[in-house]
């Protein structure tokens, strides 16, 4: 028996990518993108206004982080998730790759459409932004199986930003942001390897 035919009858009878974007949800995966395409037009219709645009980009990441804890949330059929021979956090790891790519392209469109000063390092400061939020919502959403407690984190942390460390560290908050993603990957890694742990919050 060839040990790779099983793989490919897989992938050609259900693109994984594809399958994926279902179980995030086409509407999920489009809300960045939906932002970036109201920026673009609010843009053409107002002009460009620094101030205005700069804090409108805030809102992508916050979107994102949301998005991401939506998509990643409770598994509805963990168990089988459990027992396929894909890993549970492969699976949790493609659907994050699917949020961080909208989202790139959300941030690089809404920079298109808004000419402002310093554009560059706004466009890099929101997807630092973004890659905390969806860090903290695929810890707290995946590792823990709650959507709506990722997403209280996630607003909670995105206006702790916005009023308080935009203020008090605006020179270092993107290492800060950088250091908490970076801080979410290990206890998620340990959440979503724990089989039993998910089974737990599976029938809590």
């Amino acid at each position: 028996m060839n040990p790779f035919a099983p793989t490919r009858y897989h992938h050609d009878m259900n693109p994984i990518w594809l399958y994926e974007a279902r179980r995030c949800g086409g509407g999920v995966l489009a809300l960045p993108l939906l932002v970036a395409a109201l920026i673009a037009l609010a843009s053409a219709v107002f002009g460009a206004d620094e101030v205005l645009w700069s804090a409108a980009f805030e809102a992508i990441p916050l979107v994102a982080g949301l998005a991401c804890a939506t998509a990643v949330g409770r598994e509805r059929s963990i168990e089988v998730q459990l027992s396929v021979p894909t890993p549970y956090p492969v699976t949790v790891g493609r659907r994050v790759a699917l949020v961080l790519g909208t989202t790139a392209c959300a941030v690089v469109l809404s920079g298109l459409s808004a000419m402002i000063t310093d554009g560059p390092a706004v466009l890099a400061g929101n997807l630092v932004f973004a890659l905390a939020l969806i860090s903290i919502a695929t810890w707290v959403g995946a590792g823990f199986g709650s959507t709506s407690g990722a997403s209280a984190v996630v607003t909670t942390v995105w206006l702790v930003k916005l009023l308080l460390l935009s203020e008090v560290a605006r020179h270092t908050q993107a290492v800060l942001l950088l250091a908490l993603a970076a801080s979410c990957v290990r206890p998620t890694l340990l959440r979503v390897t724990d089989s039993e742990a998910q089974l737990r919050g599976a029938h809590r």
